[in-house]
């Protein structure tokens, strides 16, 4: 398998075919394919957030490292949303709470 949408930019796109080729693999008891659908799954993952995380990295504000530290806490997708700026949330300040395979934050003020 390759990453067939990574080349275009189109990572949303080819994090839903390798989810949807994990799932085939996973009901059809394809170990081959469940590993190598998780990895592909990875990396494109890893590409569709790595502007968001170079972003962050760049503006260097406290909340922007905070944000990338609770991103390698629980490896969600946090990074296509606005930069936040100084003073906004922060990791300190957010509650979690778990809904079905979601973790929902919200900024305690």
């Amino acid at each position: 398998m390759r990453l067939p949408h990574a080349p275009q930019g189109r990572y949303e796109l080819a994090v839903e075919y390798f989810n949807k080729s994990y799932n085939i693999a996973r009901a059809s008891n394809d170990a081959e394919g469940l590993n190598a659908s998780r990895v592909l799954f990875g990396v494109a993952a890893a590409h569709k957030m790595l502007h968001g995380v170079a972003r962050h990295v760049d503006v260097n504000t406290r909340p922007c490292v905070e944000r990338l530290v609770d991103w390698k806490n629980n490896r969600a997708d946090q990074f296509d949303g606005e930069i936040p700026q100084p003073g906004e949330c922060c990791s300190s300040n957010v509650q979690r709470q778990s809904e079905g395979s979601f973790v929902v934050r919200t900024c305690v003020l």
